[in-house]
């Protein structure tokens, strides 16, 4: 099975600071490459925990080349950045009981 969010733990987990450097790590890595843009874009808590890494600027850099169809217009198909639910559950520091 895939890794879900940071992983899954046991019921009686206790998170140590260990833990919490690797979900920062996990999370900065994440939020540096093209998914970083789609976290600020996407609002609330997880556009707040995006600029703790990233300037709101990152914003204007416009779509990457890792973005995926999202509408279309016409003729034109319109192109941005997305976020997967794992991608919200690192950011977000969730494991899985």
């Amino acid at each position: 099975l895939p890794i879900r969010g940071l992983g899954m733990r046991p019921a009686a987990f206790q998170p140590t600071v260990a833990d919490y450097n690797e979900y920062l790590r996990r999370r900065e890595d994440l939020l540096r490459g093209p998914r970083g843009r789609a976290a600020l874009m996407h609002g609330g808590i997880v556009s707040r925990i995006a600029r703790d890494v990233l300037d709101v600027d990152a914003v204007l850099a416009g779509p990457s080349h890792d973005s995926i169809p999202v509408g279309q217009h016409g003729r034109f198909l319109l192109y941005d950045d997305r976020l997967t639910q794992d991608d919200l559950d690192v950011i977000c520091g969730v494991y899985y009981i």
